[in-house]
């Protein structure tokens, strides 16, 4: 029995209605322009006939017996080779090209040796008929038939079958329902042979099977969660190419927030935050090559936690500026690599200045409306102090800064708890660039958004199954792919393509927007941290030639927290000579030495 009509080896697959909120009307036009979408990709592809030519060759192999000097000893010998590649060869495909390949290879075989032995005669009508008669089903199998743009989208299921055998995979398709813009499979393998990764893995073969785009045929796994199924999603045409914009809103109660849309056209949706026990601040990761969406993606994210009254911005800019300039005069902004450091230190006192507000925080149960003491989580609503997202572009020219990975680890591994969230822009999400792999494992946590990449392991590196290296440059209609990308959301897609949302005008939101300011404590810890780094500028300006005035600045470090070289960056001094005076005042017991860090004794 074939796969289609196996309904034990495959079961739960069912058919089902049309798509809800689709009129049978619908329904047939959407049937009428995959059909003629499936039989242009029918006349696509290599030479159209060269299956159908295949048999040839077995008549070619019964000719050959024919030849004078042919002798049926090595005919047979040559016969018994070919016989047994055929089989290795066609081991793995469908139980009917397994029959026609191999039979017709023993009947070949066996009028090879025949032929020489008694020459020609009526014998060879009938190993020309034993060889026509299997080659009028391969033929009508494999025949080439012109568009009928009336006829219903079939097919479909014959070419997964093809790619099924192709690939080695135990699957087959159920019937389809219709959705906007095209049509939906339910994939069903068999599950001690194939699982439904093995096949979303393969979506840039999935696509060219069916002649199209990665986002406009693609397989993902199916929404219950169970391993042996999936769903194939055929479109009539793309729908990424085209911007859409903002919707203008920011989190809604829930964290929750529109960030793009898939090719079918639902969206893709990141979380912030959420609120009530067990709740707290979520983490972003944008990553991809340059000029592939990432800024487009801070500045979307940047006007959804404008338009968030719980939500307060802050931007570290190690590239002096250049990376989000619209915000730069409306939230919290720091600008090149030393004030990026002050700022991180500051906000990391704020941190747990915060934890430490909300384990002695007063607060009253709403289950059971007694009075408590000390609060295991962040809820903005119930605290009163609105969630701090400290948005960090191009992260890994700060991460290479000493001291800076574990500050900000610390953010990725407390920040949840006490309401602070981390968003992280990068090219390449390695251990290498981000300095730590723990870091990397957290953000993966959260919202994942991978855009193009340079290389096939990136995604690896961010736990998404699909290819972002063999996202195209360009759309067909000839415009930038910037915001194609795949995301690791709550739809839990991450199979599919997406593309993020546009920001037509940051500067407007920027300026129109009344963006929530830090609470008076993390303010407080900011400007306690900036106001000791301009004061540690100052003392190590005067410190170049003054051994005193560098003890001085040492101390000071001390309390502060800065190493040694970043005192020696600073200042102008050179590292060895900092070092130096760092180990002599050890020496005296003024001070403890871990490396470059300098604690108290």
């Amino acid at each position: 029995m074939s796969r289609r009509g196996d309904p034990h080896r495959y079961p739960g697959v069912q058919r089902r209605g049309p798509h809800p909120g689709i009129s049978p009307a619908e329904v047939r036009r959407i049937q009428a322009r995959m059909a003629r979408a499936g039989h242009r990709a029918e006349r696509g592809g290599g030479f159209r006939f060269r299956r159908q030519l295949g048999p040839l060759g077995w008549l070619a192999w019964m000719a050959c017996g024919l030849i004078p000097g042919i002798g049926w000893a090595a005919a047979l010998l040559a016969g018994l080779a070919a016989l047994a590649a055929t089989v290795a060869l066609t081991r793995h495909r469908s139980a009917w090209v397994r029959a026609q390949c191999q039979g017709s290879a023993a009947w070949a075989a066996l009028w090879a040796v025949v032929f020489p032995l008694a020459g020609t005669g009526w014998w060879a009508a009938v190993a020309l008929a034993g060889w026509a008669l299997p080659y009028g089903f391969w033929l009508h199998k494999y025949a080439w038939r012109p568009a009928d743009p009336d006829a219903p989208p079939d097919k479909i299921e014959e070419r997964f079958d093809e790619l099924a055998d192709r690939q080695r995979w135990n699957a087959r398709l159920g019937p389809g329902e219709p959705i906007p813009n095209g049509m939906r499979y339910p994939i069903t393998c068999n599950g001690a042979h194939t699982q439904i990764g093995q096949i979303t893995s393969a979506n840039a073969a999935v696509a060219a099977t069916f002649d199209k785009a990665v986002t406009e045929a693609y397989a993902e796994r199916d929404p219950s969660g169970i391993e042996s199924r999936g769903r194939l999603t055929l479109l009539v045409k793309g729908t990424l190419d085209q911007v859409r914009e903002w919707d203008g809103l920011g989190y809604d109660e829930n964290g929750f927030g529109r960030l793009g849309r898939f090719p079918d056209g639902m969206d893709f949706r990141g979380r912030a935050y959420k609120p009530g026990a067990g709740g707290g601040a979520f983490h972003f990761l944008v990553a991809g090559a340059d000029g592939t969406g990432k800024t487009g993606d801070l500045n979307l994210l940047l006007a959804k936690a404008a338009r968030t009254r719980r939500i307060a911005p802050v931007i570290l800019d190690p590239q002096m500026g250049q990376a989000l300039p619209a915000w730069r005069e409306h939230v919290p902004y720091a600008c090149g690599t030393d004030e990026c450091l002050a700022f991180l230190r500051g906000l990391h006192d704020a941190m747990f200045g915060r934890s430490d507000f909300l384990g002695g925080f007063e607060w009253t149960d709403p289950r059971t409306g007694r009075k408590r003491r000390g609060l295991d989580h962040f809820d903005a609503g119930t605290c009163g102090r609105p969630m701090v997202q400290v948005i960090v572009d191009e992260a890994p020219v700060l991460l290479a800064i000493r001291g800076v990975p574990e500050l900000v680890l610390d953010f990725g591994k407390l920040g949840r708890k006490v309401g602070f969230g981390l968003v992280l822009a990068v090219q390449v999400p390695s251990v290498r660039e981000m300095q730590a792999g723990e870091l990397r494992s957290i953000l993966n946590g959260g919202t994942v958004i991978c855009h193009r990449t340079g290389d096939k392991v990136s995604s690896g590196m961010l736990n998404l199954p699909a290819e972002p290296n063999l996202l195209p440059r360009y759309f067909p209609n000839g415009t930038r792919t910037e915001g194609l990308g795949y995301g690791a959301s709550i739809e839990d897609r991450p199979d599919v393509t997406m593309r993020t949302d546009f920001v037509a005008d940051p500067w407007r939101v920027a300026e129109e927007a009344t963006i929530t300011g830090l609470d008076e404590d993390a303010a407080g810890h900011l400007a306690a941290a900036l106001l000791a780094a301009d004061d540690m500028k100052a003392q190590a300006s005067r410190a170049a030639g003054d051994k005193g005035a560098l003890m001085t600045v040492i101390l000071q470090a001390v309390v502060t927290g800065v190493t040694c070289d970043e005192i020696a960056r600073v200042a102008g001094i050179p590292l060895s000579q900092v070092a130096a005076c760092a180990d002599e005042m050890a020496a005296k017991g003024q001070l403890r030495r871990e490396g470059v860090r300098l604690t108290a004794p």
